[in-house]
């Protein structure tokens, strides 16, 4: 096996617009960009309303042929850290996995959390944040000519949003993210029982009050499902990040039916879910791949393809669960069939 990437390779610093020259590759294989393998840290401008911001990120190189990248958007009250965690590495990182499956990777903080720029959180909506992944996307189209996106949870419904308005990209994965019926009250539920002000809570006091953390003890119960390891459960309550409260109300509100903007999308979408996932308990039961094509399939209707993934046993952080292995293969396997 090879050894871990973190352990094998220095970070540095590169600039946007270093590596932007591109040539074609066999059949199968992204056009390689002149990028050195590893990982290096990158920062990029971006436009959102009108304003300037900085996103912060990490782009992986794997040694060799390059099928694609994977520009990677994590959750809310998350940071890049969600995708190449440190806690059992060599089974959690997903980094890790799609290096060694052959991909390049580009893992960044999203709008206002992290090393990225911090907007004024209540008026930060998922329409920004889309606003700026589009232009993400834009850098990676210029290093590699496949790009897929792999989303979770509040990622995911800005991903879906920005797929809906730009199309960019060649495929999407939508992790962790299920529409919302009017009727259910899981959206007000996790808004005011499982969410606080970011300024409050003293592993998040670098943040205003315009932003929101989970309370307290809260995630064990939210996110994960009891075949967690209690080390990976501790490491996040300790290292939890925030998200916009802008973000998170306009998040809710784009998952109800007549407003969801699934239906615009028109590139191929892997909807995978842990059959633990508290959307799932709270919207569908049993969680099964059946079950969520049928419930799922009405919003993707227009998607050139829509395909669904459920981990029985995984909560909703299927990246940090014991099976994400074996998530993080169907991922794979579910790519490269659309990349034939």
């Amino acid at each position: 096996m090879r050894e871990p990437r973190r352990r094998a390779v220095a970070r540095g610093v590169a600039v946007l617009g270093a590596v932007l020259s591109c040539c074609v590759a066999a059949p199968a294989v992204a056009a390689a960009a002149d990028t050195p393998t590893g990982c290096t840290e990158q920062r990029l401008p971006v436009q959102v309303a009108g304003r300037q911001y900085t996103v912060a990120g990490t782009l992986c190189v794997p040694e060799g042929e390059v099928r694609g990248i994977q520009v990677l958007a994590h959750g809310g009250t998350y940071t890049r850290q969600y995708w190449d965690w440190p806690i059992n590495s060599d089974q959690l990182s997903y980094v890790e996995h799609a290096l060694a499956d052959g991909y390049a990777t580009f893992a960044y903080d999203r709008l206002g959390v992290g090393e990225t720029d911090r907007p004024f959180g209540l008026t930060t909506t998922v329409s920004h944040g889309a606003d700026a992944l589009h232009q993400v996307i834009s850098w990676a189209s210029s290093l590699y000519d496949d790009v897929t996106v792999v989303s979770h949870s509040l990622g995911s419904a800005i991903a879906v949003n920005e797929a809906g308005r730009y199309d960019d990209a060649d495929r999407l994965v939508v992790t962790g993210l299920l529409h919302v019926p009017f009727s259910a009250r899981t959206p007000v539920s996790f808004a005011t029982d499982i969410t606080y002000p970011a300024c409050l809570d003293p592993v998040t006091k670098g943040y205003g009050c315009d932003y929101l953390t989970s309370r307290p003890g809260a995630r064990g119960d939210l996110v994960y499902s009891d075949t967690a390891d209690p080390a990976v459960i501790e490491y996040d309550e300790a290292h939890k990040s925030a998200m916009a409260a802008g973000q998170l109300a306009s998040g809710i509100t784009e998952l109800a039916p007549g407003t969801a903007p699934a239906s615009r999308i028109r590139i191929p979408v892997l909807l995978a879910m842990g059959g633990k996932d508290f959307f799932c308990g709270a919207l569908l039961q049993p969680c099964t791949e059946a079950s969520i094509r049928e419930s799922e399939s009405r919003y993707y209707a227009n998607a050139a393809s829509f395909d669904v993934y459920v981990e029985p046993t995984s909560g909703h952080n299927l990246a940090l669960h014991p099976t994400a292995p074996q998530t993080e293969d169907a991922i794979d396997a579910w790519i490269r069939s659309q990349q034939k």
